[in-house]
């Protein structure tokens, strides 16, 4: 049995589940409702805000930092915005542009201008701030694409904040090298895990689609559980093969 199919049986497996993926996030559709909140970090257009507000009734709030994606966001009763970048502290900082719409940086790296005159300055929002200015407690669902920034935001949070959230979905940037810190990854995964979050990693993207739902804090059905035990099988047998054929050397499933 190749990994691929061990693969291909993974995303069978979460298919049967709730799991929905938008905008190339996962997350958990059952437990969401018209009266959750959706806090959306690297929100570009608004894309994934606006698919939830429109399919569950979600209140969504989107963080942008670049004006042009920031402009585009259309807001209504259910959906508003702010214009910032995220960090762990509140300040300012330089706004790297991608040619790429989706991949304006605070971090240098060969998908942005590495010259700081081709960037604009942009607010830095942290993660209280964030809570003030749209005068939220918490959210149930964080959805985190902010191009490198999502490590230090993450650290930066209290265990109380984030066990307060149901999910957290988030794309880790490791396939870009500029950014790529796979120990500092794990490190996330491992706290959160420890706070009672189970974690899903997409089977075909990987770290660029990580999910986290907190298992003390919501209440799943028994197929989603079922489905999400078989998940971890899956994976333990993955890293159980990809062990042994590092140790062996010469070993070919």
């Amino acid at each position: 049995m190749r990994n691929s199919y061990l693969a291909k049986l993974s995303e069978a497996v979460i298919a049967l589940t709730t799991v929905r993926v938008a905008c190339g996030h996962s997350y958990l559709a059952s437990v969401l409702t018209s009266e959750s909140i959706v806090l959306d970090l690297g929100a570009n257009i608004g894309s994934f805000s606006r698919g939830l507000s429109e399919s569950l009734g979600c209140l969504c709030y989107c963080v942008e930092p670049d004006r042009n994606n920031f402009d585009q966001i259309v807001t209504s009763p259910r959906i508003q915005k702010c214009l910032a970048a995220v960090g762990p502290a509140d300040g300012n900082s330089c706004l790297l542009r991608s040619e790429n719409a989706e991949a304006h940086s605070l971090f240098p790296s060969s998908y942005t201008a590495t010259n700081a005159d081709a960037g604009q300055q942009v607010r830095v929002a942290s993660y209280c701030s964030l809570l003030r200015e749209f005068g939220i407690n918490t959210a149930d669902l964080l959805k985190m694409d902010v191009e490198g920034a999502e490590s230090a935001f993450l650290e930066s949070m209290t265990d109380d904040e984030l066990s307060a959230i149901g999910q957290i979905t988030v794309e880790f940037h490791n396939f870009i090298p500029e950014l790529q810190d796979w120990d500092r990854t794990w490190r996330i995964r491992m706290r959160l895990e420890f706070l009672g979050f189970r974690t899903i990693v997409d089977p075909s993207f990987g770290d660029m689609n990580v999910l986290f739902i907190n298992q003390r804090k919501l209440k799943l059905g028994r197929r989603d559980w079922f489905c999400f035990g078989v998940f971890d099988w899956i994976n333990r047998l993955k890293n159980w093969r990809h062990g042994l054929k590092r140790r062996l050397g010469r070993l070919h499933w």
